[in-house]
């Protein structure tokens, strides 16, 4: 109730009564001017489980795929590039790029195989 007293008060009549007529604003009428701080909830919500998905149909990818979309695309932390996941995997960057490229296609087939599933 206290913080209520130091809302701005609104310097037109903006509120009206049941009537219609205009009257004095309410408590009400006060808490409908403070900023509702979980307002963009159901957004990080809908976020976390697309991430939450990912992560799932990578998880289904054979392991070589697996890991160059994990590390190219930072789904583990740290984004790395194609010349520093060759440089782990002890290949070349053309073929870091053929098995991200093979590892999409198999992650869009998933995702259209779920979107089939659901229809």
């Amino acid at each position: 109730m206290d913080k209520l007293a130091y809302l701005p008060r609104p310097t037109t009549t903006t509120f009206h009564d049941y009537s219609g007529q205009p009257s004095e604003p309410t408590e009400r009428d006060y808490l409908g001017l403070v900023p509702d701080q979980d307002a963009d909830v159901p957004e990080r919500v809908i976020s976390e489980i697309e991430a939450a998905r990912i992560r799932r149909l990578v998880a289904s990818l054979p392991k070589l795929h697996r890991l160059v979309i994990a590390w190219h695309y930072g789904l583990d932390g740290r984004t790395l590039s194609r010349r520093e996941i060759a440089e782990r995997l002890r290949v070349r960057p053309a073929a870091v790029r053929r098995i991200e490229a093979e590892g999409l296609r198999h992650l869009r087939c998933l995702v259209l195989a779920q979107g089939e599933e659901a229809a």
